[in-house]
């Protein structure tokens, strides 16, 4: 079965739901609910695009949980604000969302490709994950 032009378009479109935060969940969400009965194929994408918003956005709480530690010492503590340990922190949290950041939009890039393109599309890592848990 090939997809219909409507269906690439949206196939590609909303794995950007990913990088607009709420926004892009409540876009993927009702792509998702509006074209589950209609589209197998946007369906598929939607669940994968899903899947990958709720990773990123758990690797965010992770590590901002992480490096956000040194924060609450300085609240406790000011004199902590220029210690190494705060700096040291703070560096290695953005080194990680940067890291994050980018590999999320390649991978978003590539998705898009795909649904552009009419292929299926599973992410590495969670894809088979979230094609486990949303079946239809």
């Amino acid at each position: 079965m090939t997809a219909t032009q409507e269906e690439r378009t949206l196939g590609g479109l909303v794995h950007l739901g990913v990088l607009f935060g709420w926004f892009g969940l409540a876009f993927q969400i009702v792509l998702l609910v509006v074209y589950l009965p209609k589209s197998k194929y946007i369906a598929g994408h939607a669940k994968q695009a899903l899947g990958l918003w709720a990773a990123w956005f758990l690797a965010r709480l992770v590590i901002g949980a992480i490096t956000g530690t040194a924060g609450a010492a300085i609240a406790i503590n000011p004199v902590n604000l220029f210690s190494g340990g705060f700096i040291g922190t703070m560096l290695v949290g953005l080194l990680l969302f940067g890291a994050l950041g980018i590999g999320v939009l390649v991978l978003v890039i590539l998705a898009m490709v795909k649904g552009f393109g009419g292929e299926e599309h599973r992410y590495p890592i969670i894809g088979d994950l979230v094609a486990s848990i949303a079946r239809d």
